[in-house]
């Protein structure tokens, strides 16, 4: 018979049958299978093996039709879901959908102007709730407001509104319930239910459904009827795994792999569906009050787990709105509220409705204020003319700037009504910060014909951002139209062309591959942008030859004559001018050789002798100058620094040699800047004693003597700046100084100087002995902005900083988000050296969003494998990648194939191997061949291991559980020679590290547990204290006789009432194990064990463990047999769970 039912079932699922299915002829399908239970494999060939049965077609025809189902119908799709086990396929959210669709009927059931015909429609039964809830508790669906409401609030509404209750409805309701909401929950909602019905005129009171009830409430544990207790049993099993996964704080890193296998989800993400369900609980309770930061780390989650469930949702949404309100909310949160609303507008309709009424009420009170302040003057252009919401965010986006959702929530609202160009530059926008949306793909192609030369310069930049290479399809067909881009150029400005070339010099996202076609399409286009330029040099205002000058540092192919024609035109221009070029003109000129990357000896000629006569006078030995020749000089210095020309590099030579004469308290401070600079131009004629000593000896000068003004130029903040970091080592001391007097004029720095200012900061705060000068929350604010706009290198440098105590949260947290929008422009180095320094936060892997960069990120390296050919850059990779709790087994895999080839381990170093080994213990990802190479080399060379290499080397290798004898030997005997360098609780990490493969090591036992019992009070806490005698034990260890491990043992003792469940397992293994005599700590764990059983948080194998362990010892514990000997029996036998048709056969055998 359950052959044939397969059959039927099977057929049920082919694609056709299944999508012509009615909804009522699907509901008693289900209905049936969820009564014939048919086995979910069948048997092939001889019968050996066993294919199973997909039903997948089935669960999506059941989503499909779920909307317009009634709820016993939902209740039908529910059991039918049950015995096919929908539940194990995580994708389909069948249970969410059936709770969805049943508490719309609940809701609406509950209306009161609702007519007869719709209120039998919407008639949800207990029946009905039960099923769903059943569904959820096999698909592990606990932390999901709309379930649990169903479970704990609607139930008991439901239930109390019938007149008679039957044992077995009163059974189910008890075990299902309990069994999803837990035993506390449950339990109140069992005493609800029998409390409503006790009053009901209409109920019976002599219903056998009550008496159950009631028992339930007097039963502590709780009791099921035998017929749930397998089901309850599991049910409770599972909810506790996952209840203890999420709340605890050890190794987040680990997946939540909960009975029987089932859930397979990442402990960051289950961890933040729990948060948010308990936000919204509290919420809804209205027991305590639920702070911004909470509320928005539920914002969050909702997004991130695609939360979808309408309790969470609608409660979000209405506390939000409530909020935002309010005008006491402080900025900060309120743009926090704003990004999180407006990304997800749909969803929350309350507090979009309640932002924009915010926004409303602010502009009519700043037109007001407006209008009164220039009641007699005339309109400014800017309050005459708006710039259109896409142009401005464009212009911000192409600027680097960090786009707001809100910002992407207006573009959304306008695009149908924008032009073509604006179309482009949305699709720009969207391409820098995601994906680009289908309807700008759709709406693109239809209006290429309408683009100009700024809408292809961002359509081209669109492309050069867009990841999943989606719009390389519409920028081929733009291209391809050659006569209307020629139309398009000939009439288009100089700079819009100049743009043009930039955007087609930028390279492909590695995300994509361009094609040989889209290449050769974009070299026309260069072709006709150099073919329209070049006539026009000869006439060029001086502007637009520096502008154009800076296309030879594109890079394109055949560039060069336009580059050329542009530097002579440049250099006659200078020639020819009645009075000699201004030092600013050439300063100008000069950036603009160093941004064309070109080198027209002529034109170089030209400078050097301009700036040689501006700055003849300073190289005399009575120092004549105005502000504005230093404030020329410095930026020259800063300008040259970077080009590097060997032709002006005669004034730096000049001015080095003058300042080497001495008498630097005449001399202003700009010169001497100026000349430390020109010391480290690697063009300047300079010996390597002299360009090392004078930077040194001007920072020391401008430090001790003082000569810093208060308020320095911002030339010359920003040539301190570019000073510090090119010097190999700066004293922190003086560049905590030199830091404190530019932060005085940082306002008036670019967000990019500001950026390289606290990278220089934070890098030297870590050396100083005075207190480092405070930053202003301004500065973070300035370089959050525009994050996008930074230079790869300095991005790096303050990636390697984030984690520094003082570096602001906000700006760390956003780095983090960001880094995969800027993979594109980093080197592998960089790259790797990012992910190694946030990685380094105190809370990395902790936020969601660092689970969501690493996401994205780890796919990105392992697409782009070939460009780490360094071992150190993998290891500084991996290492961060696993301190952001990133386990993607794909990543230490690829990884460790590659550190496999000879000329990448080449590469490697002591502290790099080190790194490698915390990295794969951290994921426990184990590749045998490279452990053993790296092992080996690590041992020859253990006598130059350092403390924090012998330390993350032992914890890597526990971790992945390898046993090698000689390594655990030599380097547990470095470990001894550096026994100072190791703070208490890396003390007690090398014990644990020994312990984890039980490797005996009598000496470093001996040391570490003398140095630990010596600072025992100074443990973080008792279950260290625990681990620590665990880890002795596991070593082989005298835990009797030892004076220092009594010791250990006497501090667990006086603070046994601290121990957890996990802490008194241990101390029963040992105790069973060693028979240890130690009466006051086997009572003192019996009496927590009794604390946390009446808290409800003691495993029954704990309990079990207790008791055993009294008994072993001949240790009488009163209490502890009346409180924990039930618990315990719980596990005293081994219970055999059968399977449906194996129970069926059972009971038919046992039955004769």
């Amino acid at each position: 018979m359950s052959a044939v039912v397969t059959q039927l079932v099977r057929r049920l699922t082919v694609p056709a049958v299944a999508a012509s299915l009615m909804k009522e002829e699907l509901c008693l399908a289900l209905a049936a299978v969820a009564q014939l239970r048919p086995s979910l494999s069948t048997a092939t060939g001889g019968g050996t093996s066993a294919s199973p049965l997909s039903t997948e077609t089935l669960a999506r025809r059941s989503l499909r039709l779920l909307p317009r189902c009634t709820p016993q119908e939902v209740r039908m799709i529910a059991n039918g879901a049950h015995a096919l086990e929908w539940f194990s396929s995580p994708s389909l959210l069948v249970t969410e959908a059936l709770a969805r669709t049943l508490y719309r009927h609940t809701v609406n059931a509950g209306q009161s102007a609702i007519e007869a015909k719709s209120a039998a429609t919407h008639k949800v039964r207990l029946g009905d709730i039960l099923a769903v809830v059943q569904l959820a508790s096999e698909a592990q669906r606990y932390f999901d407001a709309t379930i649990f409401l169903l479970a704990t609030q609607h139930a008991v509404k439901v239930g109390a509104q019938s007149t008679s209750m039957s044992a077995a409805v009163a059974e189910e309701f008890v075990a299902v319930i309990c069994g999803y909401a837990g035993e506390a929950d449950g339990a109140a909602a069992v005493e609800r239910l029998a409390a409503l019905l006790e009053a009901s005129p209409t109920f019976a009171s002599n219903s056998p459904g009550l008496a159950v009830l009631k028992a339930c409430m007097r039963d502590r544990p709780l009791k099921v009827a035998d017929k749930w207790a397998v089901s309850y049993a599991r049910w409770a099993q599972r909810r506790r795994s996952i209840l203890e996964h999420v709340r605890t704080t050890g190794d987040a890193a680990a997946p939540t792999d909960a009975a029987e296998g089932v859930a397979r989800t990442p402990i960051q993400l289950l961890k933040a569906r729990y948060d948010a369900w308990q936000v919204v609980l509290a919420l809804l309770a209205e027991e305590e009050e639920v702070s911004d930061h909470r509320l928005q780390r539920a914002l969050e989650a909702a997004g991130v787990c695609h939360i979808q469930d309408p309790v969470t949702l609608s409660t979000l949404d209405r506390t939000v709105a409530l909020r935002v309100a309010s005008s006491t909310l402080p900025n900060a949160v309120l743009i926090s509220y704003e990004n999180r609303v407006y990304a997800q507008a749909h969803y929350y309709p309350q507090a979009l409705a309640a932002l924009k009424q915010r926004d409303a009420d602010t502009s009519s009170a700043v037109a007001g204020a407006s209008a009164v302040a220039s009641f007699s003057s005339q309109p400014t252009a800017e309050a005459l003319q708006r710039v259109p919401v896409i142009r401005r965010v464009y212009k911000d986006t192409v600027a680097g700037a960090v786009v707001a959702e809100k910002d992407l929530f207006q573009i959304t609202t306008v695009i149908d009504m924008s032009s073509a160009d604006e179309v482009a530059m949305a699709a720009c926008v969207f391409a820098r910060v995601k994906e680009v949306p289908t309807s700008l793909l759709i709406l693109l192609p239809r209006q290429l014909m309408s683009l100009t030369v700024e809408g292809v310069v961002a359509l081209v930049r669109a492309s050069r951002h867009d990841r999943r290479g989606a719009l390389s399809t519409v920028l081929q067909e733009c291209l391809r139209t050659s006569a209307h881009l020629q139309e398009c150029i000939l009439s288009a400005p100089t700079e819009l062309l100049v743009e043009l070339a930039e955007a087609l010099s930028r390279p492909v996202s590695r995300w994509t591959s361009p094609s040989d076609e889209m290449r050769a399409l974009e070299e026309q286009v260069v072709d006709m942008v150099i073919a329209h330029v070049l006539p026009q040099a000869e006439q060029m205002p001086l502007s637009t030859l520096l502008l154009v000058m800076t296309i030879g540092g594109f890079h394109l192919a055949r560039t060069d004559d336009l580059v050329q024609a542009v530097c002579n035109r440049l250099a006659d221009h200078l020639v020819a001018a009645v009075t000699p070029p201004s030092i600013i003109l050439c300063v100008e000129v000069l950036a603009a050789l160093h941004s064309g990357d070109s080198r027209q000896e002529r034109l170089l000629d030209v400078l050097g002798d301009a700036t040689a006569a501006h700055f003849s006078p300073l190289l005399e030995s009575t120092i004549s100058a105005d502000a504005s020749c230093l404030a020329g000089l410095v930026r020259f210095a800063t300008t040259q620094v970077k080009y590097g020309s060997p032709e002006m590099a005669a004034v730096g030579t000049g001015l080095v040699q003058r300042v080497r004469q001495g008498g630097w308290d005449a001399l202003p401070p700009e010169m001497l800047v100026a000349a430390a600079l020109f010391a480290l131009d690697s063009s300047a004629l300079i010996s390597s004693t002299a360009s090392l000593e004078l930077p040194h000896a001007v920072v020391v000068h401008l430090v001790e003597a003082q000569r810093l003004p208060s308020m320095m130029t911002v030339d010359l903040a920003i040539a301190l700046v570019q000073l510090m970091e090119l010097m190999p080592t700066v004293d922190a001391e003086n560049a905590q100084a030199l830091v404190s007097h530019v932060l005085r004029v940082a306002s008036g720095l670019s967000p990019v100087e500001v950026a390289r200012l606290l990278a220089l900061r934070h890098r030297s705060s870590t050396a100083a002995a005075t207190p480092s000068v405070e930053v202003e929350a301004v500065h973070y604010s300035t370089v959050s902005r525009h994050v996008l706009a930074l230079p790869p290198d300095t991005f790096t440098s303050l990636c390697l900083v984030a984690a520094q105590p003082a570096f602001d949260t906000v700006l760390a947290n956003l780095l983090v988000d960001m880094l995969p929008l800027m993979a594109d422009s980093l080197s592998a180095h960089q790259l790797s050296q990012c992910v190694f320094g946030l990685g380094e936060m105190a809370d990395a892997g902790q936020r969601l969003s660092h689970q969501v960069m690493t996401e994205a990120l780890s796919d990105y390296v392992v697409d782009n494998i070939e460009l780490f050919t360094s071992g150190r850059d993998i290891a500084a990779l991996l290492h961060g990648f696993a301190k952001l709790q990133c386990t993607k087994r794909n990543l230490y895999s690829v990884f460790s194939t590659q550190l496999l080839r000879r000329p990448i381990i080449a590469t490697l170093e002591f502290r790099s191997i080190s790194l490698l080994f915390f990295a794969f213990g951290s994921a426990r990802f184990v590749n045998k061949d490279l452990m053993d190479i790296l092992s080996r080399t690590f041992v020859v060379h253990v006598d130059s291991l350092a403390a924090p290499d012998v330390l993350m080397s032992l914890r890597g290798l526990s971790r992945m559980n390898l046993l090698n004898a000689t390594f655990y030997r030599k380097v547990g005997r470095r470990a001894i020679e550096l026994i100072d360098e190791f703070p208490l609780q890396a003390q007690c990490d090398l014990l644990h590290a020994y312990g984890a493969v039980e490797e005996a090591h009598p000496k470093l036992a001996a040391t570490l547990s003398k140095r630990i019992a010596a600072a025992v009070e100074s443990l973080p806490s008792v279950s260290v204290a625990t681990d620590v005698l665990t880890s002795l034990w596991l070593m082989g260890a005298d835990m009797v006789m030892d004076e220092d491990i009594r010791t250990i043992i006497d501090y667990v003792v006086q603070h046994a009432s601290q121990l957890t469940g996990p802490d008194i397992m241990k101390l029963c293994s040992i105790a069973l194990n060693q028979n240890w005599k130690q009466p006051q700590l086997l009572h003192g764990m019996a009496a927590r064990a009794i604390e946390l059983q009446e808290k409800q948080q003691l495993e029954p194998t704990a309990a079990r463990a207790v008791l055993d362990t009294l008994s072993s010892q001949l240790v009488f514990h009163h209490a502890a047999r009346v409180h924990l000997s039930q618990l315990a029996r719980t596990v005293s036998k081994e219970m055999v769970l059968l399977s449906g048709e194996e129970q069926e056969q059972l009971n038919l055998i046992t039955s004769h």
